[in-house]
């Protein structure tokens, strides 16, 4: 049996079969996670459907446009009563465990950055002068 470690613990290494080894791969990066879980409902998942969280953070579910079906809005049907309170700034998703998870939306990119950094020079130069 081959064994070897991938950073501190053990635990993401899986041996599929005799002398096979694979390794999973977690989305914790670099200490941060990607996502936090906000309440645990355990929906199991159909095909054909597409699953999220609505308004007032409740599971719901509504049947994916496929091979030219009907077109326009389809009708939702709501599938687990969470109440999952939704804080501004994040993006809530049902996970691959069925269970409601946020994760913190990317605001901005280059150009706001760029727009910051020169208010930013602006504002060093204008009290360089002042004085």
């Amino acid at each position: 049996m081959l064994r070897f470690a991938v950073g501190k613990s053990e635990k993401y290494i899986k041996v599929l079969s005799k002398g096979t080894v694979g390794v999973a791969i977690t989305p914790d990066i670099g200490g941060k996670k990607m996502a936090e879980k906000v309440a645990k409902v355990g929906v199991k998942k159909a095909r054909g459907y597409l699953y999220f969280v609505d308004k007032k953070g409740n599971v719901a579910r509504a049947k994916m446009a496929r091979g030219g079906g009907k077109k326009g809005r389809q009708k939702q049907e709501i599938v687990a009563k969470a109440g999952a309170k939704k804080v501004k700034g994040y993006l809530y998703f049902v996970d691959k465990n069925g269970d409601i998870s946020r994760a913190k939306m990317a605001r901005g990119g280059k150009k706001r950055r760029k727009k910051k950094r020169k208010k930013a020079k602006k504002k060093a130069t204008r009290k360089k002068k002042r004085r």
